[in-house]
């Protein structure tokens, strides 16, 4: 389930990332709006590393990460 997560992550923040490209300038923020799924991305990814990470890395960063990305995205 973490690894499908981090997946569409992936796929949302590439979509982004190529709208990105195609949309005028005068548009602004769609560079923001990528960066919040790479973001949740790598929260998965610390999240999915539980136990083997220390608990500051996988619990607290993760958290903040996600958090962080929520945030980007408002």
């Amino acid at each position: 389930m973490i690894a499908l997560a981090g997946f569409m992550s992936a796929v949302m923040a590439l979509v982004l990332l190529f709208m990105r490209r195609h949309y005028p300038p005068s548009i602004r923020g769609v560079g923001g709006w990528a960066a919040a799924p790479l973001l949740w991305l790598l929260s998965t990814v610390l999240f999915g590393a539980r136990g083997a990470i220390p608990d500051w890395l996988g619990l607290v960063l993760a958290n903040q990460l996600l958090v962080l990305g929520s945030v980007t995205y408002y």
